[in-house]
């Protein structure tokens, strides 16, 4: 990897922090710069919630299921004890039989749904939502349940005499992060609706609720600008002013920020078949500009599951939680609508591009600068969510515009709130 690579990254989270209005940013949060530019969530009046809500949970889903960061934390706090043998034997055997409990409730509901999807007389092809269909057809995964609470609660009571009263708080905390993986239909504050087709109108899941007014609202606005308006938002990299590297600026510890992806790369295959493009090698200099007609940050709330400040509400732990002490929970999405890239470059390098820009635009292979991808394939992951994009030379530049589709816009940056703070 060539020595100017972080320097390139670095100075593009720079530019992004700044699109973000945020130069000064709170020493808790954290940048994540995408390494390719991923499609953000669809949004409009015109663009069902469902639509917003399925790419937001693809953003966001690391913070849920069991053995998540924020269930890992909670299930590794340690309380003081009442070490009475009787009472901990009894939470034993009774926390065995949870489990046990729970494992039988997840298949059955897992057999339910599988029932419910192929019931095309009264199942999801009859329009009939799962939590309807279970009530009268699948009486096992209604008994799993009701055992399911059963035995819980029985953990929560030996737990408060153990523990003490903060004991069920903390069950609380822990129970909710597990509804809100499991429930089947959407729950304020635990879950939300995602589209259908991608994930089932009927199986909804996870955690997050959009901020659908300020989203869609804004979006609307952005689609009615017109395509010639100008560019307010504007940064540019050159080559020869490179900035120090300093990455504790946008929040990442240590100074590091896990750029390991070249900045201008080419390929062809998967993912693994993108490596350094040698044009970077040849002599000579470069400029990139990045334009965008808009840009904005959108929040997102995680739902009523999530634990606030970790260490001071639960500062004891045991065990091994160092993934939930290393996270980040997204707090807000950096988009940008019809954003551009234009790259000049002169000498050797200049040659060096000329002909790559000839072997993509024939079909061979392809190359992606700052994750700006012209032809190629990145893999299946990835063309899911991230743009490709057109290619046009004017007066000297190569400009690179991600394609678009009605109610989208570009996601250039995830941006959250260390756990460990």
């Amino acid at each position: 990897m060539s020595n100017i690579n972080d320097e390139i990254w670095y100075n593009y989270a720079l530019g992004i922090q700044t699109w973000a209005g945020k130069s000064q940013p709170d020493p808790n949060t954290v940048y994540f710069i995408a390494s390719a530019v991923n499609k953000g969530p669809a949004a409009g009046s015109f663009v069902p919630d469902a639509n917003m809500n399925f790419t937001l949970n693809k953003i966001c889903d690391a913070l849920i299921r069991s053995g998540s960061p924020v269930y890992r934390y909670i299930s590794a706090v340690k309380l003081e004890k009442n070490l009475e043998q009787g009472l901990l034997q009894q939470l034993k055997e009774a926390t065995e039989e949870s489990v046990a409990a729970q494992t039988n409730y997840n298949a059955q509901r897992d057999n339910a749904i599988a029932e419910w999807k192929k019931d095309e007389y009264s199942g999801r092809d009859a329009n009939v939502g799962l939590q309807i269909w279970v009530t009268s057809n699948a009486p096992l995964m209604l008994n799993a349940r009701v055992l399911r609470d059963s035995r819980a609660q029985v953990v929560s009571q030996l737990n408060s005499q153990i523990f003490g009263a903060g004991s069920a708080k903390l069950e609380q905390e822990k129970n909710a992060c597990l509804q809100a993986d499991e429930r089947t239909v959407p729950v304020p504050g635990l879950n939300m609706k995602v589209v259908d087709g991608q994930i089932s109108a009927n199986e909804y899941r996870k955690y997050y609720k959009a901020f659908k007014m300020g989203r869609s609202v804004t979006m609307d606005e952005w689609a009615r600008v017109p395509l010639d308006a100008n560019y307010e938002f504007n940064f540019t990299i050159k080559s020869e002013q490179t900035k120090e590297v300093d990455w504790s600026k946008v929040g990442h510890e240590e100074g590091v920020g896990g750029f390991k992806l070249g900045w201008f790369q080419i390929g062809g295959g998967a993912s693994k078949d993108w490596n350094e493009s040698s044009v970077v090698k040849e002599s000579g200099s470069f400029e990139i500009q990045l334009s965008a007609q808009r840009a904005g940050l959108f929040n997102v709330y995680p739902g009523d599951w999530n634990v606030k400040q970790f260490n001071k509400i639960y500062p004891d732990t045991v065990g091994d939680i160092q993934l939930a002490k290393d996270a980040v929970q997204p707090t807000q999405l950096l988009c940008a609508s019809r954003v551009k890239l234009r790259v000049k470059f002169t000498g050797a390098k200049e040659t060096a591009f000329d002909n790559l820009v000839k072997e993509v635009k024939g079909g061979s292979g392809g190359f992606s600068i700052l994750g700006f991808r012209v032809g190629g394939s990145a893999g299946s992951t990835e063309d899911e969510h991230s743009h490709e994009s057109t290619l046009d030379k004017k007066d000297g530049w190569y400009e690179i515009k991600p394609t678009l589709v009605d109610g989208s816009c570009s996601m250039l940056a995830v941006i959250g709130n260390k756990f460990n703070a």
